[in-house]
């Protein structure tokens, strides 16, 4: 059975117990209530005429005196021709009726009439003759001896009270049928809308399940399938995520297969026939021979800085590169640095300057000396690469705050905008090329996962025919 259904039968179900309890319920209900609603006003009503009447007694025999057990009778009729509101009867000292506005009830024996207190032991109905009422009597205070014991009873038939009870019994039964019906639209609508809402998010996951990466559920409302919705937009967008970098990594992985196969191909080739040439003895001109050995180590140290940023790019994936950690001088280490990268600016017609800010001379930092090397040499020999001859590529230190910045800038053709955001995602390649060959675009990737294990952070500013600065902070070790 659908869910739908199921809502819509338990909703119909708890409606109709609670409809079925009502009808069985209510009457009796109803009629309790009127009935304890009548005996209240009886007693309040029974009370006033009781003490009238007593007082009218009271004033009628002050002035005609009767002695006689007929002549109050006399006067009780008398009485009792004023009281038209209720049917009313005048019970004597041994509970019995002498005197009532209906006739049945002439010489009728109350019962539990015998006692002090007279309402304590009145019963709420009382089965009096052709009929069964509810009686309400208070006692006649007079001074006329033949009086003594007397009460004044006052009564309701059920008929009034089962009338009255039947027509609030029918207008609250309509107003339970209003409810019901209303109950019943409030359900299905509920039902239709909660299932639309539980559709709505199959239909989305069917689509998701379907390759439909952009499909999102409505997040409308503020309960538990709101809840689920928000859940499983978070998770699509996660997975939409996730998707799209894998397909970034296996374009990423496909062109480094191409990139590496060439890079590869290139260098053997080279290595493969001059080694040839030379083993065969082809080449007789020692000079040709030297250049040719020059060739075979630059070809192979190529291949060898290949291999090791393959290397490095394995140890990253899979957190095992371990850093040596030790404090640095600032000045010292970057002054040895620009010492041993000199002479490569200066065979490429080049000047490397460095530049360290005078708050940063006495600066010390925590890391690993042998890779903050290798961060440097990919940066200066990316400027080297781009810069134009004759330029110069900077080497510059700051401090600022807590932090270390160093700097490696070029007058270089820049970066465009879309290159700058990617500069450092692996496997990128920018349309400019240089001088020298491309490489495999992993140098970017491999200095900002290195500096990241330093704790630090990397970018660049560019802009295109302005030249790039690329930067690193690093925390500053603090003296103690």
């Amino acid at each position: 059975m659908r869910i739908g259904a199921k809502l819509l039968l338990t909703y119909l179900a708890l409606v109709g117990i609670v409809a079925v309890v009502a009808v069985v319920a209510l009457p009796r209900y109803v009629q309790n209530v009127v009935i304890k609603e009548e005996t209240r006003r009886l007693d309040e009503l029974v009370e006033r005429q009781a003490r009238y009447i007593s007082d009218r007694i009271n004033l009628s025999t002050k002035t005609k005196n009767p002695t006689e057990l007929g002549a109050a009778r006399q006067l009780l009729a008398a009485v009792e021709d004023m009281l038209v509101d209720d049917t009313i009867a005048f019970v004597d000292d041994n509970c019995v009726v002498v005197r009532a506005s209906k006739p049945q009830y002439q010489n009728f024996r109350m019962p539990d009439c015998k006692t002090h207190d007279i309402r304590a032991r009145r019963r709420p109905t009382v089965d009096l003759p052709g009929s069964t009422a509810i009686v309400a009597r208070a006692p006649l205070t007079v001074d006329a001896p033949a009086l003594k014991g007397y009460s004044l009873a006052m009564i309701r038939e059920m008929s009034f009270v089962d009338s009255m009870s039947q027509a609030i019994t029918r207008r609250i039964t309509v107003l339970v049928l209003v409810a019901l019906l209303s109950s019943l639209l409030i359900a299905g609508w509920f039902s239709r809308e909660l299932v639309r809402r539980i559709r709505a998010a199959g239909a989305a996951a069917r689509a998701l399940a379907a390759g439909e990466l952009t499909q999102r559920v409505p997040e409308a409302g503020n309960d538990e399938i709101t809840d689920l919705a928000r859940h499983f937009n978070h998770m699509a967008e996660r997975i939409q995520v996730l998707v799209g970098g894998l397909r970034r990594s296996e374009q990423a992985r496909k062109e480094l297969l191409v990139t590496v196969s060439h890079e590869l191909r290139t260098p053997m080739t080279s290595i493969s026939g001059f080694a040839e040439a030379l083993r065969d003895g082809i080449v007789k001109d020692e000079e040709r021979k030297h250049r040719y050995y020059q060739i075979i180590a630059a070809e192979s140290a190529r291949l060898t800085r290949l291999i090791n940023d393959l290397f490095d790019v394995s140890k990253l994936e899979t957190g095992q590169l371990e850093l040596r950690m030790q404090a640095m001088a600032v000045a010292p280490w970057l002054s040895d640095f620009a010492e041993a990268q000199r002479p490569l600016a200066e065979g490429a017609g080049l000047r490397l300057d460095l530049e360290i800010n005078p708050a940063a001379q006495p600066a010390r930092v925590y890391g690993d000396r042998d890779r903050l090397d290798q961060v440097l040499t990919n940066l200066v020999g990316n400027a080297l690469r781009f810069a134009p001859p004759e330029s110069s590529v900077v080497i510059g230190a700051r401090a600022e705050g807590d932090d270390l910045v160093v700097t490696v800038a070029d007058q270089g053709p820049g970066l465009k905008p879309d290159e700058a955001g990617r500069v450092f995602d692996r496997f990128f390649q920018g349309q400019e090329k240089g001088q020298g060959h491309k490489g495999a675009g992993l140098g970017l990737a491999i200095v900002r996962s290195l500096v990241e294990a330093h704790g630090g952070s990397v970018g660049v500013d560019s802009a295109p025919g302005a030249g790039a600065t690329f930067w690193v902070r690093l925390k500053l070790l603090q003296e103690t």
